[in-house]
């Protein structure tokens, strides 16, 4: 990221916890569906906040991201992450979760990473309901240097219909309800956090009729 986007961006404070710290189990790359609940204890426990472009481009510190993944009647909502987007190194790519940063404003007022969710969820997307929410696993990925730098918690959301509407239409476009098998050919291609969770989910497909 250049010096000229970090200066750009939006001056706060996010979530961070020590590579030593998440890892010291040892390290993992894609979906860990084992230790969600340890690994959720140890932010709990070892979290810090830092200025977020400070951290953006260095490993060491892991930022702690909620993403969560709507379904409803066996489809996933997906979306185009838009030019209004702050993460610029991921517009025009398309994403099947609603995610961002947990602020240290965030974690006063909604005290955790569900309750940050819900907050995201509302800013974001509107939808008339309250959602089944189910987490699934921890995503570390080091392909790429925006993914590098950020540990994914994943939640499933399960809604009865398919009637999100969008508020946040600077930072979401193109949005549509797939079923699993048609993102194969979706275009743009998703990123690699959602190719991820849409592996997971073509090996546990009953966790769509959930």
């Amino acid at each position: 990221m250049s010096e000229q986007e970090k200066l750009s961006g939006p001056k706060e404070n996010v979530m961070v916890v020590h590579k030593d710290d998440i890892f010291k189990h040892g390290e993992w790359q894609g979906l860990n569906d084992r230790n969600f609940m340890k690994l959720l204890d140890i932010v709990r426990q070892k979290h810090t906040f830092l200025p977020r472009w400070d951290v953006e481009d260095d490993p060491q510190w892991q930022q702690i991201i909620p993403f969560g993944i709507f379904v409803a009647q066996k489809h996933i909502f997906s979306y185009v992450k838009a030019g209004g987007s702050s993460e610029k190194r991921l517009v025009g790519e398309r994403f099947v979760g609603i995610a961002g940063h947990l602020r240290q404003s965030d974690y006063v007022d909604y005290g955790s990473l569900l309750q940050w969710f819900e907050r995201e969820w509302n800013e974001e997307i509107r939808y008339e309901g309250s959602p089944f929410v189910w987490p699934i696993g921890v995503i570390h990925d080091t392909s790429r240097p925006v993914s590098a730098c950020h540990l994914a918690f994943i939640f499933l959301l399960y809604g009865s219909k398919m009637n999100l509407r969008i508020k946040a239409f600077e930072e979401i476009t193109e949005a549509k309800f797939l079923t699993l098998d048609e993102f194969d050919g979706v275009s743009p291609a998703v990123d690699n956090w959602s190719r991820a969770v849409l592996e997971y989910l073509k090996q546990n497909r009953n966790l769509l009729a959930l």
